[in-house]
């Protein structure tokens, strides 16, 4: 059982903590036996695709009946890829009932309105083929019936039409062997600046809540990702100059696997290396396989949190510049309305524009910064609609406390 990602839900870190990748599975083709053990639980996909096509398709699907009072328990599994497939990923949905007609393919990009049902993600990948299991006892918990929401991402390079396909298999376990209820962790960069025939590095931190164990993680970038590192940074110890897990192919990642105690207030922290040798353009964060760049973290652990204390709501440390914070909050003011991200919608688009200053910041800046533009965004969205003076009346005003901070925020030499 392999890690994916998606986009989906992280802007909302900025305005209301908030939980938070494609795969199309169909129904699930097996029910487990009554104890849970040793059955499995089948989803697949197929779809044509048109020559130089790509596309994110999604279908709701569902895991096998039971009584409402049993759960089952996924100890692992498998997945196989056909060509042309860029990743698949399954999440839980905040749907609690089945209607004829749910499981058929639809388009399903991050912004559609398919991934407003999506809750926290299950798992997903994007190599060929996978296979494996928890260690240690751990499983994924869910209900008889449970809807999920499946979606695929899928890149025809070729000049002919070509099938996409996806066949998904999850392994169960009875109760009586789970010892752990196992969470994911997923944390997304939205911002990412490669310029023109350059290079360039992405950053992004964020703080563990309760004492976990992790047990695997997994990076996901794009055809430009050259290298990639994470490190753990325990609490009241300096960073780590040394990482955990590093990985240097974007398409194809290797995983790290292992028992890793976290306390809480632990940061994990993590970087993707680009290379934009032949473009003529900069490439920027976006859901694109062939024209934008990702860059994540995904993570089993053990025990289980709550969703809002699995999302990074305190993410920081995406600057690799030297602007202060003043500097960045100017240079925000000088994009486009049209590029401003929407908070509380949850959707990953970015304008090139905000990328771009935020990833020139110094690393301290986005701390500080973020919760200042949270607050312009709840407290004071109607005069800043437009940037001018109504909108600075309205934060010195409301986020005085918030600018304050970012004042006094200043770079290091």
């Amino acid at each position: 059982m392999a890690l994916g990602f998606s986009p989906s839900m992280f802007f909302r870190v900025l305005s209301k903590p908030a939980a938070v990748a494609a795969v199309a599975l169909a129904g699930a083709c097996e029910t487990p036996p009554p104890d849970g053990s040793g059955s499995r639980v089948t989803f697949s996909l197929e779809a044509e695709l048109a020559a130089g096509q790509e596309a994110q398709l999604c279908r709701y699907v569902r895991m096998p009946d039971g009584p409402p009072d049993r759960r089952i328990f996924v100890r692992g599994g498998s997945h196989d890829l056909g060509d042309g497939t860029h990743h698949y990923l399954l999440f839980r949905t905040r749907l609690t009932e089945w209607s004829d007609g749910m499981d058929r393919v639809v388009p399903c990009d991050e912004h559609e309105a398919v991934m407003r049902s999506a809750a926290s993600y299950v798992t997903g990948g994007q190599t060929p083929r996978e296979d494996a299991d928890f260690p240690a006892a751990a499983a994924l918990t869910f209900r008889p019936g449970e809807v999920l929401l499946l979606q695929g991402h899928f890149v025809n390079a070729s000049p002919r039409p070509r099938p996409a396909r996806v066949l998904v298999t999850l392994r169960t376990a009875a109760a009586s062997d789970v010892e752990h209820e196992a969470g994911v962790l997923r944390y997304y960069n939205p911002f990412i600046f490669v310029p023109p025939r350059g290079k360039a590095t992405a950053k992004m931190s964020c703080t563990i809540k309760k004492d976990i164990t992790l047990l695997s993680a997994a990076a996901h970038m794009h055809a430009r990702g050259v290298a990639y590192r994470a490190f753990v940074d325990l609490p009241g110890a300096p960073p780590s100059a040394t990482p955990f897990y590093t990985t240097a192919d974007g398409l194809h990642p290797t995983f790290y696997g292992g028992f890793m105690a976290l306390p809480a207030g632990t940061t994990l922290r993590y970087e993707c290396d680009y290379e934009n040798a032949d473009g003529d353009r900069p490439v920027v964060q976006g859901l694109s396989a062939e024209d934008d760049e990702m860059c994540m973290l995904s993570a089993f652990y053990y025990p289980a949190m709550a969703p809002e204390d699995e999302a990074c709501e305190d993410m920081s440390g995406h600057g690799t510049g030297s602007a202060s914070c003043l500097d960045t909050l100017a240079c925000l003011e000088s994009c486009p309305p049209s590029e401003r991200p929407d908070f509380s919608s949850g959707d990953p688009r970015v304008g090139a524009c905000w990328q771009r200053c935020i990833t020139r910041s110094c690393p301290a800046v986005t701390g500080t910064l973020f919760p200042e533009l949270a607050c312009t965004a709840e407290r004071c969205a109607s005069a800043c609609a437009e940037m001018g003076e109504p909108c600075r009346a309205c934060v010195f005003e409301k986020c005085a406390a918030e600018l304050d901070a970012c004042a006094k925020l200043t770079c290091a030499p």
